[in-house]
């Protein structure tokens, strides 16, 4: 208690606030709220949430294929496979999102790595998100075990489609500035964007509790991070180079369509090992479906900020917007 009140009072004398130093503002006033908003100070919830085998695992409305005839023929067995497998599948993409964008990102703040985020507010913010998503990583390893256990699966979900194309495009650049700016610009769109997998599993009556409440416990703590993270694009975006200006801008819109795109591969090896045949046509026809489509996703904020930062102003970042399709 003494140590948390010398940090905050450490972080609450790290500089004036003026009307430059909004976000820094900003970020004191989510630091100072952290001890009672953050769900890891709320204790464990799977201690106390029985899990009920009658409630499904996941919403049918947000399977990718829910139209599709050859779904709609599942029998009961095969569709509720199929959301065990679609929650044991949304857990590990955001299981790689914190493993392997988020955390990473923050690690490379603390080593001052990302430019503009060398103060003590901003290192104490990071810190703290750090503690956030460690605990989201131990939530979603909990529920997804106890899950397997109960329902009896032993099925490996193939490495997120969005974490492939992140370090994809890592690869494609040699100096490691251009490496972090990407790192960065993937963890400011999977924390400003809104999903709609959040609120509705976490608003849903009818699947099971437990994943319910580990959902919407996420959830609580990404509210926070929309806004977190926001603010650390603000005061990165101005310490860049100019050259390292025009490589955001040019990243940034890019990831939202790496969200927005389900991972009909990794369905197909979840249908393969759940033993449901003749899927083949179902994943062919749902991924050019959703081939080059923004659908599940609002990305107004990553929009909005785009428009703050000025990037909307700067041509190569127009362009880029409006490349994605983005902008109209």
């Amino acid at each position: 208690m003494v140590q948390e009140t010398v940090v905050r009072r450490l972080v609450e004398s790290s500089g004036p606030v003026d009307a430059g130093d909004e976000s820094r503002a900003v970020l004191r006033k989510l630091v100072r709220n952290w001890p009672t908003r953050a769900q890891v100070r709320r204790g464990s919830m799977h201690e106390d949430v029985a899990f009920d085998p009658s409630r499904p695992d996941f919403c049918v409305s947000l399977l990718p294929f829910k139209e599709h005839p050859r779904f709609l023929r599942f029998n009961e067995e095969e569709l509720s496979a199929t959301l065990s497998g679609a929650w044991l599948a949304y857990n590990h993409k955001t299981l790689d999102i914190e493993t392997g964008i988020v955390l990473p990102l923050c690690t490379d703040v603390l080593a001052g790595k990302v430019a503009g985020l060398g103060d003590a507010v901003s290192k104490q913010t990071i810190s703290e998100t750090m503690v956030d998503e460690s605990y989201h990583v131990l939530l979603t390893v909990n529920a997804t075990g106890i899950t397997r256990e109960m329902r009896g699966l032993d099925i490996e979900v193939p490495p997120s489609a969005l974490v492939r194309m992140t370090r994809a495009c890592e690869e494609e650049y040699a100096e490691e500035w251009q490496r972090s700016l990407i790192r960065f610009a993937v963890a400011v769109v999977s924390e400003v964007f809104i999903s709609d997998y959040l609120l509705q599993l976490a608003s849903s009556e009818v699947v099971q509790p437990l994943h319910r409440l580990t959902v919407d416990a996420h959830r609580r703590d990404e509210a926070a991070h929309g806004v977190v993270f926001r603010h650390l694009a603000r005061l990165v975006f101005p310490a860049l180079s100019k050259t390292q200006r025009e490589f955001f801008a040019a990243i940034l819109p890019r990831p939202v369509r790496w969200f927005a795109a389900p991972d009909f591969g990794a369905w197909a090896s979840i249908f393969q090992q759940l033993g449901i045949r003749d899927t083949e046509e179902l994943i062919s026809d749902c991924a050019g479906l959703y081939r080059g489509k923004l659908g599940g996703i609002d990305y107004s904020g990553v929009v909005s900020l785009a428009r703050e930062l000025g990037i909307t102003d700067m041509s190569i970042g127009r362009d880029a917007f409006e490349s994605e399709g983005l902008l109209v």
